[in-house]
């Protein structure tokens, strides 16, 4: 008859088989390695600086995870941010700084140019164009652009107001109406996007406020403010043949510019993960807003864990204003 209990032997191999998993929870739990402690203090900082890359820019910063390359490259965290490439006010003593070039590099009198605006325009009442080379000579828009200009005509007529050759145009009908044509990429296997705003969108007789922006594979067309224009459009485009061009090469356009500023987006790459470390963000995009908050898309926080050898060993969440660890 076999007696109950277990003998000796048995306890000692149970006892060796609890301090086993015990082992193996503590080494995911309590003894992750400083790659993946690393890994977290370096997450949250990269998303911290890039909320603040939004408050400076006043942009919108989106970051992702990069999963690993070829040639066995580890994967890294990156943003997509905007930077200034050019910036022209017009003023006279910022004339050789914004380095213009054209037949009719005149400025306006400030009195006359000061309509809605402050300091002097770009003149172009007799017609004309002029590019705008500035310190961003050669700049580039593959993720994307964001451009704005102040436009004042005394009357409406059919005429080009901007062209960055190889990329896009920006033309104003006779009926107010503001059409752009973006040229997309052919490497993305994209076409080229047109967007027109409702006839009326652009008044003569005072200053008119527009920004157009291409990024994400979305395109759009605000006109003082308000959108005017919005597509789906390429998320890669190409690169600019030369700095962007103001006015009309028939001397259609009469009227004065002032304020144009163009962004273009950029992707800055965080250090590589360590070996045998990943990350996991839930949804796997964080985007922050112009004033460094979490985009309103998102609908709940998003959630970054740390995984050392396929299991979770760190996480913290992403809220509204600020990083959170959590246990």
């Amino acid at each position: 008859m076999r007696r109950a209990g277990f003998t000796l032997l048995e306890l000692l191999l149970i006892m060796a088989l609890l301090g086993v998993l015990l082992g193996l929870g503590a080494f995911g739990v309590d003894r992750a390695g400083p790659g993946a402690r690393g890994l977290a203090a370096t997450l949250g900082t990269f998303l911290t600086t890039s909320r603040d890359r939004a408050r400076a820019s006043g942009q919108p910063v989106l970051v992702e995870i990069l999963p690993p390359g070829a040639e066995d490259q580890p994967a890294r965290i990156a943003r997509y941010v905007y930077q200034p490439a050019i910036a022209a006010s017009f003023e006279p003593r910022w004339r050789e700084r914004e380095d213009l070039a054209g037949p009719v590099p005149s400025v306006a009198d400030p009195a006359r140019a000061a309509v809605g605006r402050v300091g002097a325009a770009l003149d172009l009442r007799e017609g004309g164009v002029v590019a705008v080379q500035g310190r961003g000579r050669g700049a580039r828009a593959t993720y994307g652009f964001s451009l704005e200009l102040d436009v004042y005509t005394e009357a409406l007529a059919a005429c080009r107001l901007l062209d960055w050759p190889e990329l896009l145009t920006v033309e104003l009908r006779r009926d107010g109406s503001v059409v752009a044509l973006l040229r997309a990429d052919a490497r993305a296997g994209a076409g080229a996007v047109q967007l027109q705003s409702e006839p009326g969108a652009l008044e003569p007789g005072r200053w008119q406020h527009l920004r157009l922006t291409a990024a994400e594979g979305v395109a759009s067309l605000l006109l003082n403010g308000k959108p005017a224009a919005a597509s789906a459009a390429s998320a890669v485009w190409p690169e600019p043949r030369g700095a962007p061009v103001l006015g009309d090469p028939q001397g259609r356009f009469s009227g004065l510019m002032d304020e144009f500023i163009l962004w273009v987006r950029a992707r800055e790459e965080g250090p590589a993960f360590p070996r045998g470390v990943t990350a996991q963000m839930d949804p796997p995009q964080v985007r922050f807003d112009r004033e460094g908050r979490l985009d309103a898309q998102h609908v709940r926080p998003v959630t970054v864990q740390i995984l050392q050898f396929d299991l979770p060993v760190d996480r913290f969440v992403v809220g509204r204003f600020a990083e959170e660890m959590q246990p």
